[in-house]
């Protein structure tokens, strides 16, 4: 059984952890990438930038459009977890505030490989357009 940690950028600049694991860092469009603990146990880090919004409004300028949450993304999301999900026992999830879209991430890939996503809905607030295309890309 796979196990997360969903961490907000404060977190993530300053975790330590013994337990092999994979960093997924999801920073906003206009922000830097945060900087990640040294830790030995890290086998890797992917790092993407995207909204933190959850729909498409039709007077929404095209520059926002553009930095929502797409296939693309969920894509590469999945290429990586894929790539080490058999190595590591932890995948670690960060966004800026820790709410929604590391918790959507983790949810969707949660749901995938435990069969279980209810521990994300309890404790967060998971962003609902990266949640379903996540699932959407995989289960396609």
């Amino acid at each position: 059984m796979m196990r997360f940690d969903v961490f907000n950028r404060e977190r993530i600049e300053n975790y330590n952890t013994p337990e092999k694991h994979i960093v997924i860092s999801i920073a906003d469009i206009k922000s830097k990438r945060p900087e990640i603990s040294k830790v030995d146990s890290r086998v890797d880090a992917l790092f993407v930038q995207f909204s933190d919004l959850d729909r498409i409004v039709p007077t929404m300028p095209k520059d926002l459009k553009d930095s929502l949450f797409n296939k693309r993304l969920a894509e590469a999301i999945w290429k990586f977890v894929d790539k080490y999900k058999d190595e590591v026992g932890l995948i670690i999830v960060n966004c800026e505030a820790g709410i929604s879209r590391s918790s959507a991430v983790a949810a969707s890939i949660s749901k995938v490989l435990n069969d279980d996503d209810a521990a994300f809905f309890k404790h967060f607030l998971p962003n609902m357009l990266v949640y379903r295309k996540m699932l959407e890309v995989k289960l396609k």
